[in-house]
């Protein structure tokens, strides 16, 4: 009988402020994480390098695009999953996303969807995926994660929807 392996201890992430004026949003997000917002209408926190786990750092990207008309539920649906395919078309060998499901962010019905797979390099990811719709601003926040640390990180995810508000109009 092989001895029981020991469990991993839970990580633990200290939280700053993260103010994106571009944006027009703040929330409290993993200290120490390089911000990027050199594409348009997005913002990106990705983990160091030196914190790599299962070869996969965590990311997390904000989008806030304008859209003609506040979606419904059924759009937001259909946003969820053109960009769960888009994730899927880049280098994965293993796909298994989630059904879609409700839940509320910035005070709005949003919609959410978790995802799992396995790269191209065997590499083992996770993340989810959430949109609202609020004044005919598309907002969407997505985390992607090495798999084993699922629970981990969508606490990271978890303070950041709880804390994501609008700071300008």
């Amino acid at each position: 009988n092989a001895p029981t392996p020991t469990p991993r201890q839970a990580l633990t992430f200290t939280y700053v402020q993260y103010d994106i004026a571009s944006l027009k949003l703040s929330f409290e997000g993993p200290a120490g994480w390089t911000p990027d917002e050199s594409v348009n209408e997005m913002f990106t926190l990705t983990e160091p390098e030196q914190q790599i786990k299962d070869g996969q750092l965590g990311i997390i990207k904000i989008y806030a695009t304008p859209v003609s008309s506040n979606y419904t539920e059924s759009n937001l649906v259909t946003e969820i999953k053109q960009r769960l395919s888009d994730i899927s078309a880049t280098n994965y060998s293993e796909w298994k996303p989630s059904y879609t499901a409700t839940r509320y962010l910035m005070g709005s019905k949003g919609v959410y969807a978790n995802y799992s797979g396995t790269m191209v390099d065997g590499v083992q990811v996770g993340g989810r995926i959430h949109a609202v719709c609020i004044d005919k601003v598309l907002y969407c926040i997505e985390i992607v994660y090495p798999l084993d640390y699922k629970d981990d990180y969508l606490n990271v995810f978890s303070k950041m929807r709880e804390s994501i508000k609008r700071t300008g109009t």
